[in-house]
This record gives structure tokens, sequence and C-alpha cells, in this order.
């Protein structure tokens, strides 16, 4: 709700990372949903998720852990 565009606009994730003070190359969005993949692309972050356009895409959650341990 403080967001004026829903997803897949990518203000919400821009909106995140600037109140975090993170790097967009820091940042993995994780969704389950064209909107999520379309809204991470959008915003070029490193996305994960089912969609085909997603940099990387899982199938089950336990996979994304290894993502996690690249970027950390």
């Amino acid at each position: 709700d403080e967001v004026e565009n829903p997803k897949p606009h990518p203000e919400m994730i821009l909106k995140s990372i600037e109140k975090l003070g993170v790097e967009k190359e820091e940042v993995l969005y994780i969704g389950d949903s064209v909107y999520d993949v379309g809204a991470g692309k959008a915003a070029t972050v490193f996305t994960i998720g089912r969609g085909i356009d997603a940099d990387a895409r899982v199938e089950d959650v336990i996979e994304v852990l290894g993502y996690i341990d690249k970027k950390c």
C-alpha cells in the first residue's frame, strides 16, 4: 500500500532497495508469478522464479539456498 503502481511495475522493489540502503547487485528477488518475475526484471535485479524470463528458474524453495550462498 506504499506504492502507486502494482507489479509488474518495479516501483515496490526499487523503493525497498532504497529503504534498505542496498545495491541492486546485492538483491535476489524471488517470485512465484509472471508479475513477480516481470517486476524483478524491470527493476534490473537478479530474479528467481518459475517464469521463463527469470534469471534462475527453480521448482523447489530449497534450490534458492544455492543462489543465496552465491550472493553472500
